[in-house]
């Protein structure tokens, strides 16, 4: 079951490395670049991977520096996804492969949106849904904060 949240309630899980954080690959003032730098990564690590995340339209991970995975955006340097379901349903599977495998941990975070917008009705969460429902996805909590 998929807990949508806007607090920071999880904070101290995320102090001691035991939730692994799903977000866009994007840098810049967002989670992702800020998530990173707080936990020790050079800007400049941090842009290189999601820059080559977002050129192969590929899951990445910082592990095992870091329990963060990123996804591609749907838009980037003239790709622009035409088929959103498809897209959400390939990356969050790859999502859950990298978790099952590597990370292990209890707890799975996911940022799915990095701006203001009701998350229920993003795509990325409708095929998030639908995954928990088929997938083996191994994990204690599932959260997905909502950027309010």
């Amino acid at each position: 079951m998929i807990e949508i949240v806007n607090d920071t309630a999880s904070y101290d899980l995320f102090k001691e490395n035991k939730v692994h954080v799903v977000c866009p690959a994007n840098g810049g003032m967002t989670f992702c670049d800020t998530y990173a730098m707080s936990k020790g990564m050079r800007q400049n690590g941090v842009w290189k991977l999601t820059e080559y995340v977002n050129d192969k339209n590929e899951v990445g991970t910082f592990y095992p520096n870091l329990f963060l995975t990123v996804i591609p955006l749907e838009v980037w340097n003239g790709r622009k996804e035409s088929n959103l379901e498809k897209f959400y349903n390939k990356h969050l599977r790859d999502v859950f492969d990298v978790h099952n495998k590597y990370i292990k941990c209890e707890y799975i975070h996911f940022i799915l949106n990095d701006s203001p917008k009701n998350i229920k009705d993003s795509i990325a969460y409708k095929e998030l849904e639908k995954l928990l429902k088929t997938s083996n996805l191994i994990a204690e909590k599932i959260e997905v904060f909502e950027v309010k």
